[in-house]
């Protein structure tokens, strides 16, 4: 006999009898089994009340209160194709939808030279990508999002054959990402992390788990536009992010602790409810973020440049890393660190060639309703900052010449660091 389990909150069914406990959305119950695919996708699970379950091989007690995993299902087809909005889908799992309601419910934490002022910040602007430890930086965040995405990792080595001293402290990384791409950069941030904490010499013991990477896995943006440019920027992620956890199983758990991501990141009136999202470098707790410009980082119109620059190549733009030393300097080359030394915050403009667009003109003095129109993906939603601060990267890029900042072959990143005895200074 099957044992049913309705939730009171969700529109879902849980089949109680099955091995996984696969979460069944009750619109889609009478071929459901056809549809949901099993992924290595973790969703943490909070148990209301006490359960003993037995298997053949062991058996397992799971009182009221205790958090276990589960595998995420999705429902896609032979050809791997959604046939159900994700985002949708998602939303009728509890615990992902309670994910969604506890960084809703969080608040709003603005950085400023007022508010959180003792915090060190860094901030990831759309199409770039940071990574960072706790002796680094306190916050890691990026903000106005609207069809974007961002992406938040967190991740660290349970072993029981290394000291404390041999395991390294969590390893933290943040992307904003703008379209529906990115694929073998997305594919190098879970390399790096897998990197940071294993190295060849190291002994793997899959069967046994004593050394596994936990990654912890945050994504949030998007509403219910509607282009639905936000929901292909979500379907594209949630694909990649499955087959990701696929190939990386030997060593690590990716679990799905934050997803709040197109309709249930929509505030009903096809608004945003959540534009920005910050992470804790320490605790890991993420929380909705806005960051003032006084803290914001230096040289914004110049890394918002990138986005008009007509790069051929899509790649994300790495601002910061945890291996990463340089002799400082407008002109200064990165190099890898590897003597084990924790490197200082360093903020790294790569080299990219920009010029003026031939209407570039007419684009600044649009007037700002036309301009909204044209240049974003949603522009009934955005701040309304949002074409003073495009007129002044297009000024910038009409004025300046690429070679002031990164050298006349164009191979000299721009290096920052945090001005001694300040901690948003750079």
């Amino acid at each position: 006999m099957r044992i049913i389990q309705n939730s009171s909150s969700c529109n879902t069914l849980v089949d109680l009898s099955a091995p996984d406990k696969k979460f069944i959305d009750t619109q889609h119950a009478d071929n459901a089994d056809d549809q949901l695919v099993e992924t290595r996708l973790l969703l943490p699970i909070i148990r209301d009340e006490f359960t003993d379950e037995e298997s053949d091989n062991d058996s397992m007690c799971l009182f009221a209160g205790e958090e276990y995993n589960q595998n995420l299902y999705l429902p896609k087809n032979e050809t791997g194709s959604f046939e159900i909005e994700v985002d949708k889908f998602l939303s009728g799992i509890p615990s992902v939808q309670e994910s969604a309601d506890t960084l809703f419910c969080g608040g709003l934490r603005h950085f400023s030279n007022e508010d959180q002022a003792e915090k060190r910040c860094l901030n990831i602007l759309q199409g770039e990508v940071g990574h960072c430890t706790s002796s680094q930086t306190d916050i890691i965040l990026s903000d106005d999002a609207t069809t974007c995405h961002i992406v938040a990792i967190r991740s660290s080595l349970t072993s029981s054959s290394l000291s404390s001293e041999e395991v390294k402290e969590p390893l933290s990384s943040l992307t904003h990402i703008d379209h529906a791409g990115y694929e073998r950069c997305i594919r190098e941030i879970f390399k790096k992390h897998r990197d940071y904490h294993y190295s060849p010499s190291q002994n793997l013991d899959e069967e046994s788990g004593c050394e596994r990477i936990q990654l912890e896995l945050h994504v949030m943006g998007g509403f219910d536009d509607i282009e639905g440019s936000s929901r292909e920027i979500s379907e594209h992620l949630m694909s990649l992010f499955a087959i990701l956890a696929d190939e990386h199983h030997d060593v690590m758990d990716v679990r799905l602790q934050t997803c709040a991501i197109s309709v249930m990141n929509d505030d009903g009136l096809r608004c945003p409810i959540g534009r920005g999202i910050g992470m804790d470098v320490s605790t890991g707790e993420v929380f909705l973020a806005t960051i003032d410009p006084s803290i914001a980082g230096p040289e914004i119109r110049l890394r918002s440049a990138r986005r008009w620059a007509g790069a051929e190549e899509e790649i994300l733009s790495l601002v910061h890393d945890v291996d990463v030393v340089s002799s400082g300097g407008k002109y200064s080359i990165t190099k890898p660190s590897y003597q084990g030394k924790e490197a200082e915050a360093r903020l790294v403009i790569n080299p990219f060639k920009f010029e003026p667009f031939d209407c570039i003109d007419d684009v600044i003095q649009l007037p700002d309703d036309v301009m909204l129109q044209h240049t974003s993906t949603s522009p009934f939603v955005e701040k309304d900052n949002f074409c003073e601060n495009l007129r002044q990267t297009l000024t910038l890029i009409k004025k300046e010449d690429w070679r002031t900042y990164f050298g006349p072959g164009c191979n000299f990143p721009v290096v920052y660091m945090r001005k001694e005895g300040t901690l948003n200074e750079w």
